[in-house]
């Protein structure tokens, strides 16, 4: 019987709060604080009353855009919505985070070694600039930096599959050499 009391309630408070009575709208807050509480508790990603507050505003939505007449029970569609709101809020949020990691790492990047040490890719550059390598590695190796395939490379060279990566081997063993003597 309480149920049936509290179902007449929330529906005459529902009505009210879609006519524009704050009172109503306040009440309903009240009544779901709880239902806020319990999905805004237990997350460490983001601060809980963030999340209750935005919780707050898609209640606020969720009630303007209910409609009464297609027979959907109001507790069960306002849970669905701050349970899929909530989601929604969390994945913005980490995304919004890992995005500011990015950019706080790319910026460190950026930023000059304090150690005085260039940049790897100047070092790059510059050993393979200095690499004596014959004309047939100098080709690999300049197919490579073009970002061109496998097949592109041997098609272009003639040479064959296994010749192809023993010279890239070779490439790469002088290239390190070449780094570790300059460092």
């Amino acid at each position: 019987m309480k149920r049936q009391e509290n179902y007449e309630e929330e529906k005459k408070l529902l009505e009210a709060a879609q006519n524009g009575s704050k009172e109503a709208v306040m009440a309903l807050i009240r009544r779901y604080e709880p239902l806020f509480r319990r999905l805004a508790a237990g997350e460490t990603r983001m601060d809980w009353e963030d999340i209750r507050q935005d919780l707050v505003v898609v209640f606020l939505e969720s009630l303007r855009d209910f409609d009464r007449e297609k027979g959907i029970y109001f507790a069960w569609y306002i849970r669905q919505r701050l349970y899929w709101a909530k989601t929604r809020i969390i994945r913005k949020a980490m995304e919004r985070s890992s995005h500011e990691v990015y950019k706080e790492e790319e910026e460190e990047m950026a930023a000059e070694d304090p150690c005085g040490r260039e940049q790897p890719l100047e070092a790059l550059h510059r050993a393979l600039a200095t690499l004596k390598l014959p004309p047939d590695e100098r080709k690999i190796l300049d197919a490579l930096l073009r970002g061109k395939s496998v097949p592109q490379i041997l098609k272009e060279t003639g040479k064959s599959r296994s010749s192809y990566y023993r010279s890239r081997g070779h490439i790469l063993q002088r290239l390190r050499r070449a780094m570790e003597a300059e460092s």
